[in-house]
Parts: C-alpha cells; structure tokens; sequence
C-alpha cells in the first residue's frame, strides 16, 4: 500500500467518522432544543389557542415535554370554567 492510497483511506473513514458525529450532534441538539422550546409560554400559548379553538372553553397548561416513546406529555391541564359551562364553578 502506498503511502498516497494511505492517506486516501484515512481520508474517508475520517469524513464518515465527521458525518455520523455530526448527524448524532445534530439529532441531539435538536431534541433538546424541542424540549426547551415546548416549555416556553409561547408553546404552551399555542396549545392553549388550540384547545380553546376546538372546544370554545378556556384552557390552562402548566407544562409540556415530549419523547420519542410516549410522544407529547402536557402536565397541569386545567379546563377554566367560562360563561358557556354555567359560569362560577370555583371552590
């Protein structure tokens, strides 16, 4: 083996070796980026539009987080009780 069919070699497993660290990096990253994301009030905002869109009642979130095996888990959801539901439900 030469020494140029040497380097060549090294070449490559060292670009593969940069390409798989760099895709895993990037999934990461990302997912952790997801999770800070889905635990802003601008998310749990978004979510709460939602809900209030498809069920016209006022929705409260505490929190939300997600994985790839139990997909989105939302913590503290309270239904706010509202005019349409009888008014005053407090206690």
């Amino acid at each position: 083996m030469t020494y140029a069919s040497r380097i060549m070699s090294l070449s490559r497993w060292f670009r593969w070796r940069v390409l798989v660290v760099g895709l895993l990096l990037s999934v990461l990253v990302s997912y952790g980026v997801s999770i800070l994301w889905l635990s802003t009030s601008w998310a749990t905002g978004m979510a709460e539009n939602k809900l209030k869109g498809r069920t016209g009642v006022d929705w409260e979130i505490g929190g939300m987080t997600w994985s790839p095996w139990n997909g989105i888990t939302v913590r503290d959801v309270k239904v706010l009780p509202s005019a349409v539901l009888g008014g005053d439900l407090t206690r």
